[in-house]
């Protein structure tokens, strides 16, 4: 009878499938690990800190390419401001004037929370 050869553990699969948002039996299965030593790896703060660092990077990826597409939206957007249908245009337009003020808010948002940041390291 052929025994099933036992799966490499990974580590770094079980991180990154953790910080994916996988549930502990899927990661478990993708990295090699049992469930129980997946629930026990959840316990350590280091690894706890090292799934929150994959987190981190995958937004920060996600975000860099939305940035990148950014221009190329707005010029989407500019664009159906000209088009037949008036519908398109008032959809377009209302888009433009709602992300424009919400830029706006957390623009003023960072500067007051700046300012607030840099009076208490004054007090301390």
């Amino acid at each position: 009878m052929a025994t099933k050869p036992r799966q490499k553990r990974d580590e770094t699969v079980l991180i990154d499938s953790l910080a994916r948002g996988e549930t502990v039996a899927e990661s478990a299965r993708l990295s090699g690990f049992s469930d129980r030593t997946v629930h026990r790896r959840l316990e350590d703060r280091a690894f706890c800190e090292q799934v929150s660092q994959a987190r981190a990077a995958m937004f920060d990826s996600a975000a860099a390419k939305m940035s990148a597409a950014m221009d190329s939206a707005i010029d989407t957007l500019k664009e159906l401001l000209e088009a037949d249908s008036e519908s398109v245009q008032l959809s377009a337009a209302r888009s433009i004037i709602e992300h424009a003020v919400r830029l706006r808010e957390l623009n003023d948002h960072e500067k007051r929370l700046a300012e607030l940041e840099r009076i208490v390291n004054e007090h301390r």
